[in-house]
Formats: C-alpha cells, sequence, structure tokens
C-alpha cells in the first residue's frame, strides 16, 4: 500500500474522503501524521515481536578497541535501535551479552575475562562500548540485532526508490538463441521459433510414465527484503491444447507467490506482484498437468518496482500492518473527539494485540532472538 492508498483508507475511515482547506487535515498535514505513526507502530509491534522487524550485523573486534562505532566500525546505516549483542565464534556457544548502563559498565572492567566481553553499552554518539578490550582481533565474533529505520513515505507511489528498480533479474527471459540460465524438472527445455518476440521456451513433456507436471526453473537472488517486486510472462498453449499452468516463486515462507493459468492459442501476459521474504528463491514455470506434448513461454521479466510495502512487508506478509497506522492517524484525528477517540483506541489495540498473537503463534516456539525489547536503545529518532 503507497502512500496515496494509505491516504485515502484514513479519509474513508474519518468520513473526510476529500482535502478540504478548512478540513480536519489537508493533505500536507496528513501526510506528515502517517510518517510519524509509521514509526510509532514500528516501536510498539517491535517491543512484541521484535524478530519480525530486526535485521543483524556482524561484529568484528579489533584488539585493545572497545568502542566502536555503528555506522562506521560496524557499517550499520539504518539503524534505530539494538536488541542484544550475541557470541558468534565457531565451538563456543551463542551467549548474549549483558546490556548495561553506561555509568554500570565500568564495575566489570576490573574483571579478568582474558579480553572476552560479558556486556556492552551505548553512548548518544552512536557508538557500541563493550565491557572488556579484545585481546586479538577477530573477525565476526559478535553478531548483533538492530531494529532498522523506516524510510519516511515522501511520494505518494514510490515508497523509498532503489537503484536498479526495474531491473530485470532473470537470466535469459527471453530464450532467443538458447535456454542458457534454466533448468528442466521431468521436461526438455528448448528455444523454438514463434515466440511473442523473437523465440520462446518450449517445455515438452516426454517421459515415459510422464510426470504430474513439469518446469522450468532458476535461482534467482539479490532481492531486498520488504522490496515489492513484479514478475512478468507469456505463455502460450503448446502441442497438446489448452492446458493449466503456473508461475511460482518459492522463498521458502509457507506462503510464496503464484499465478494460475489456462492457456490458449494466443500469447498471454501475466502478471504477479508481492513482497520478497528473502533474499533469494526459486522462479518456476509450470507445465502443470501429465499430458504428453508441449507448453510455451516467453519474456520473463522479474523486476523490483521501487516500492517498498506499507510497512515493513506488512509483518512478514502473514498480516496487513497497514490499518495500524490508520487507526494511529485516527487517534490524532479525533483527538478533541473523546467519545470517538476512545473507540478508535480500543480498535487500535484490539488489532495490535491480535496481530502480536498471530505472529507469535506463525512463528512458533521461543527462541533467544525473540523476546521482548526491554532494554532498547534508541539511536536513530
Amino acid at each position: 500500500m503507497n502512500r496515496l492508498e494509505l491516504r485515502t483508507y484514513i479519509r474513508d475511515l474519518g468520513d473526510e474522503p476529500d482535502e478540504y482547506p478548512e478540513g480536519l487535515f489537508t493533505n500536507v498535514k496528513l501526510n506528515a501524521l502517517i510518517n510519524l505513526s509509521q514509526q510509532r507502530v514500528a516501536l510498539k509491534l517491535a517491543r512484541f515481536i521484535p524478530w519480525a522487524f530486526q535485521k543483524k550485523f556482524n561484529f568484528s573486534t579489533v584488539i585493545n578497541k572497545k568502542t566502536y562505532s555503528i555506522g562506521t566500525d560496524l557499517a550499520v546505516t539504518d539503524f534505530f535501535m539494538m536488541n542484544g549483542i550475541y557470541r558468534n565464534v565457531a565451538g563456543r556457544k551463542a551467549k548474549e551479552l549483558v546490556f548495561l548502563e553506561k555509568d554500570q559498565i565500568g564495575s566489570l572492567w576490573h574483571v579478568d575475562e582474558g579480553g572476552e566481553a560479558l556486556a556492552w553499552t551505548y553512548d548518544d554518539a552512536g557508538n557500541i562500548m563493550l565491557s572488556h578490550l579484545p585481546a586479538e582481533s577477530v573477525a565476526g565474533k559478535y553478531v548483533g540485532y538492530y531494529i532498522p529505520i523506516f524510510p519516511d513515505l515522501n511520494h505518494d507511489t514510490v515508497h523509498y526508490p532503489l537503484a536498479g528498480a526495474g531491473t530485470n533479474l532473470v537470466a535469459n527471459g527471453g530464450f532467443d538463441a538458447t535456454v542458457t540460465g534454466w533448468d528442466g524438472a521431468y521436461c526438455v527445455l528448448t528455444s523454438i521459433r514463434g515466440g511473442q518476440s523473437g523465440n520462446c521456451l518450449c517445455i515438452t513433456n516426454s517421459l515415459a510414465p510422464p510426470n504430474a507436471w513439469q518446469s522450468a526453473y532458476q535461482t534467482i537472488s539479490g532481492l531486498t527484503i520488504g522490496l515489492n517486486y513484479l514478475i512478468s510472462f507469456y505463455v502460450k498453449s503448446g502441442t497438446t491444447g489448452n492446458e493449466i499452468g503456473k508461475v511460482h516463486f518459492y522463498m521458502g515462507s509457507g506462503s510464496d507467490p503464484e499465478v494460475n493459468f489456462t492457456t490458449n492459442d494466443v500469447w498471454t501476459k501475466y502478471e504477479l506482484s508481492f513482497v520478497a521474504t528473502a533474499a533469494s528463491g526459486v522462479l518456476s514455470l509450470v507445465k502443470n498437468t501429465s499430458t504428453w506434448g508441449t507448453m510455451l513461454f516467453d519474456t520473463v521479466e522479474f523486476a523490483n518496482s521501487g516500492l517498498y510495502a506499507i510497512p515493513w512487508m506488512d509483518i512478514k506478509s502473514l498480516y496487513p500492518a497497514h490499518p495500524l497506522i490508520a487507526l494511529d492517524v485516527l487517534k490524532k484525528w479525533h483527538i478533541a473527539d473523546e467519545e470517538e477517540g476512545l473507540d478508535i483506541r480500543e480498535e487500535f489495540n484490539d488489532l495490535l494485540s491480535e496481530i502480536v498473537s498471530t505472529m507469535t503463534q506463525a512463528q512458533g516456539t521461543t527462541s533467544r532472538h525473540r523476546r521482548s525489547i526491554d532494554h532498547n536503545i534508541i539511536g536513530g529518532r
């Protein structure tokens, strides 16, 4: 959901569908409230389900160096809030370092741990300080978990556009000379004439006995988690006439995106939009029948749209979170209306609890990286 869609949604809920100069909020004011609410909602959810938001970085130690800049030494550019540091050395238990306030960590400096840190703290200048001077330089000795800062929505249709938006990530999606870059499952892949543009991919089921489905597949990597991607392709019936098929992108999330179709004798374009929940996955073009014969594909494209989901992958694509932003904005909208404001606050809290409960159940048993944030250290804003 982009900012325009979110703003329209909020106006519909607030029963003010159009912007009026004398209305409660102009679009300019409403845009500012959306940005503030996005951060507030992120913090509220991250307190209960930090694992749904957090990112990690490798923490390499330098001999006799106790203070590390988050931005420079640790190369974290989107830092907002720390959520723990753990040992990350082969053969050692992944023990969490204790967080202490800056004025408390000095009490550990006299404890001899052979350069092994017991605790860490954070200062206002954006530095992490360990409780002990490292006795040696070790690459990736610790791993840190943090909540990133989420970019503001400063455009109605584009949220934090990235360089490379629109670049096709598919290797040889045109099949104009070969099928290089693609592997076949239970079939033979060939490049033949008569494509939507130039040659096309021909999936031939020629096995005896035939499998229930056949596919051409390749791994797509370099994805940005939380970014919207668009898969587009053309498909046409082959020698076996109109048949069912699908295009599927496997990311291991349990709710991987796919589009199902029935072919016909003309080239037909299909599109599939989704939010990346992994940095890589497997794209499959599937002839979904056991009949002997062929199915044709062409002009396969897989590109980021330059849009982040609003907000934060819609919470891993398991539960839509944008209504929380809308309700948080409406709390400000109706701040002078005590009765209406109370109803909205109750609705917000009910939805927050439902999302937390749903996400906790979906994640399964508790792990050390999924506790509530009780010692959060805010560094972004």
